[in-house]
């Protein structure tokens, strides 16, 4: 493996990483690398596959040199501002495992520093400021990162200064749905926290605000528990729409989200057929709206023909149904725009949702080459090959492996192994290396394999 191949290998989560320097002869040749793994956060979507911390401290401990990796962490957290909620996650998990290890000290007056700073920008909110989502979440994770490796003094150092935000007044106020992160946090840490809180709520008024929210936060999650669900509303149909297009000009937000999540292939179809008999160009578009998450049943043609009548936006939302679209017409169409070069990776798509074995060179030889060309974001082509593999599209086995070399998403890599996994495709290469992918969930899935 080469170094580009190294930090690519990293920038992925691959565990071939691991299985790579686990063999290196001259590990001092790739330290900088890991260093550099360290300093990004790499997690394609950290609210689906949180950070990729522990991955890289396993990597790390191939050198035992905290000394070589930890300064120049802290330098980069102590330089972040305080709206960057990614870095913020993936260097405070880090530094988390860091300090677990031993370098403490060092770390922990370093996060003291970085909250001090956090807290004030906190404080200092007025309300003419709007609400600061993600100063909040940054705040969050180096408060977490404290409690868990500080003592029982930082504990109620940072629930007085949370209180003390709960009792501003004559701002935007924060909300109990705040801090929620902190609150799952010390009751792992401190499993009496409750009792704590109740004890020091009588002797201080910032304890007791602290206090007042917790309680409020978990006595809420176990009323959503309790909470018997709702009879089932009646299902809407197309004449509901219909209706409400011809009053309003367009959908109420609940009638448009529940025909989306609702609706029969029977009122599906009446509203196609609405759709085509519709003159009039904006409420068409609204229409053809409804068809983006199921695929529009009548024949790919008609839209082909819109196609030449909207712009921008509203020419967006006839290929997000195109994509989910199957039909003969559409297939040529994605194969004619791929030979023409024209809207790639929504003709790609496409071509995957309507895939034929005819078409496979095609499609092969166009993946790799806006892959190998191209330093862009393909997860959309991703999830529609692994959406394709799932409901029995056709395509070639080695699409999979393709998309677990390739992505970026581990949620995605994690598809694609359970995939080659239940078509007995995975080899004892991959299964070595999976063991040690960033995604947890990877590595359980090839431990039970």
């Amino acid at each position: 493996m080469t170094k580009s191949q190294l930090k690519l290998s990293i920038k992925r989560g691959h565990g071939r990483s691991f299985t790579f320097l686990s063999n290196a002869e001259n590990l001092t040749d790739y330290r900088d690398i890991v260093l550099w793994g360290c300093l990004n956060a790499f997690a394609y979507d950290q609210q689906v596959e949180c950070t990729r911390a522990r991955y890289l401290y396993e990597l790390t401990s191939f050198f035992d040199e905290d000394a070589y990796f930890v300064p120049s962490i802290l330098d980069a957290l102590q330089a972040l501002p305080p709206d960057v909620d990614d870095k913020y996650a993936h260097f405070c998990e880090l530094l988390t495992l860091f300090a677990q290890k031993g370098s403490q000290k060092e770390i922990k007056e370093a996060l003291l520093r970085k909250y001090a700073e956090l807290f004030q920008v906190l404080f200092g909110m007025d309300e003419h400021e709007e609400y600061p989502l993600l100063e909040l979440a940054c705040f969050e994770h180096v408060a977490v990162a404290l409690v868990r490796i500080g003592t029982e003094e930082e504990l109620w150092r940072i629930i007085y200064d949370i209180g003390k935000l709960l009792q501003i007044e004559d701002t935007y106020i924060y909300t109990l749905d705040d801090f929620e992160f902190f609150y799952d946090t010390i009751e792992m840490r401190f499993p009496s926290i409750e009792q704590m809180l109740e004890r020091e709520a009588s002797k201080d008024t910032r304890a007791r605000s602290f206090y007042h929210s917790y309680m409020f936060k978990k006595q809420f999650k176990e009323r959503l528990k309790e909470k018997p669900k709702a009879p089932p509303s009646m299902p809407i149909t197309a004449e509901n729409l219909l209706d409400e297009l011809q009053s309003r000009g367009e959908f109420t937000i609940r009638s448009y989200n529940r025909f989306l999540r609702e609706s029969s292939d029977e009122e599906r179809l009446k509203l196609a057929h609405a759709l085509i008999q519709e003159a009039d160009a904006k409420k068409r578009i609204r229409l053809l709206e409804m068809f983006k998450r199921k695929g529009f049943p009548l024949d790919g043609s008609y839209l082909i023909k819109y196609l030449a009548d909207y712009e921008g936006l509203n020419r967006e939302i006839i290929f997000k149904v195109m994509k989910k679209t199957k039909s003969d017409a559409l297939r040529s169409y994605a194969v004619s725009m791929i030979k023409q070069k024209r809207e790639l990776e929504t003709a790609l798509i496409i071509l995957i949702k309507n895939y034929h074995e005819e078409n496979e060179n095609l499609l092969l030889r166009s993946l790799t080459e806006i892959y190998d060309e191209r330093d862009t974001d393909t997860h959309e082509i991703e999830c529609a090959l692994l959406d394709a593999f799932e409901i029995g599209v056709p395509l070639p086995h080695k699409l999979l492996l393709f998309v677990y070399e390739a992505t970026l998403c581990s949620h995605c890599r994690e598809r694609a192994v359970c995939a080659l996994g239940a078509r007995a495709l995975l080899t004892d290469d991959i299964i070595t290396e999976c063991l040690h992918d960033s995604r947890t969930e990877i590595r359980e899935y090839v431990r039970a394999y």
